[in-house]
């Protein structure tokens, strides 16, 4: 790809991967080449998984005993599934306290799955001030979804405001979601694995392939509605959406602003129909009239992700770039990677 330089006054708002708004202070950076790999810094302040046991969650064998050892409880636990579990229809899980999830199993079968027929809403809610994290370790063998001939169909959790969510392992695979549960900026939204509305949401590893988000107007494994969102490794591909295959953040006219970063991670064979084939950025959020939104890309690899895609011209190997600063209001470019 053409290496560019371009500086827009005090202020750059750059939309990368999708449209995710970066405010910062113009300055020089390289494009990279296309499929380029880029080293990976430190995984940001993670959760620590819990170190205590609450009886008889060692042995998670039913969804009864998932919902009585993740969400009633008084103190933080690690649960331990030890059978595959089929979640009950329309059922959620309020998550108010520290929940590590782990498995004792490893085999073709999901850990979780969703019931028959049951596409709306989420497994989890994580509450303020709760925190569910996925895996002990990168290593960890817990799986959410279904099969190729079977595809889960409910999302895995919804993050709100101070809640965290972080995964650490695990695998995510063969999920179709499409339920619709937000609207942003005229678009309809969802997400397969975690809608963030104003929480915080780490990635330092796990697998997420094969998720498919339909027909929303904002798609992709994760969606974000003016919170944080961390991808410090990961592996990603075969997913598909509208405008966003692994990430979207659409809410232009909303008061809270985003922070977006991708320090690494492997991103491959996402697509979408519209755009951004890995992401679809442009959340950006206001204070007294100025940009506030985040959004960087330090590391990781992308590769497979046609070019052209949209009908804009705007896609540039699964990233959609969007300058919307004090010089530049409302005209498009191909924006640098920070």
């Amino acid at each position: 790809m053409t290496r560019f330089t371009r500086r827009c006054g005090k202020l750059v708002a750059a939309v990368l991967a999708g449209g995710m708004i970066l405010a910062t202070p113009a300055t020089a950076i390289a494009e990279p080449a296309a499929d380029a790999v880029a080293g990976t810094p430190a995984a940001d302040s993670a959760v620590a998984f819990p170190t205590e046991t609450m009886t008889g969650c060692d042995d998670v064998q039913t969804w009864a005993k998932l919902v009585e050892c993740a969400g009633n409880t008084a103190q933080d636990t690690i649960v331990t599934v030890t059978a595959p579990i089929v979640a009950d229809k329309d059922a959620t899980v309020n998550v108010t306290k520290t929940i590590g999830l782990t498995t004792k199993l490893d085999g073709p079968t999901p850990v979780l799955t969703s019931a028959d027929g049951d596409t709306t809403g989420q497994l989890f809610d994580v509450k303020s001030g709760g925190k569910l994290i996925v895996g002990a370790d990168a290593n960890d063998k817990f799986t959410y979804g279904g099969t190729k001939d079977k595809t889960a169909t409910r999302r895995f959790a919804r993050i709100e405001e101070n809640g965290v969510m972080q995964v650490n392992g695990g695998t995510f695979r063969y999920l179709t979601v499409n339920d619709l549960p937000e609207t942003v900026s005229k678009q309809n939204e969802t997400a397969a694995v975690a809608l963030n509305m104003g929480g915080t949401l780490l990635v330092s590893g796990g697998t997420f392939d094969h998720i498919d988000t339909g027909s929303a107007g904002a798609t992709g494994v994760f969606s974000n509605n003016g919170g944080t969102v961390t991808i410090d490794d990961g592996t990603f591909k075969n997913n598909t959406g509208v405008r966003g295959s692994v990430l979207s953040d659409m809410d232009v006219t909303g008061a809270n602003s985003s922070t977006v970063t991708i320090n690494g991670g492997t991103f491959e064979s996402n697509h979408t129909s519209y755009a951004g084939g890995v992401a679809y950025l442009t959340n950006t959020g206001k204070t007294d009239g100025k940009y506030e939104g985040v959004y960087k890309v330090t590391g990781g690899t992308f590769v497979g992700h046609p070019r052209w895609r949209d009908p804009f011209r705007r896609q540039f190997d699964g990233f959609r770039r969007h300058i919307h600063g004090q010089c530049c209001e409302g005209q498009w470019r191909r924006c640098p990677v920070q």
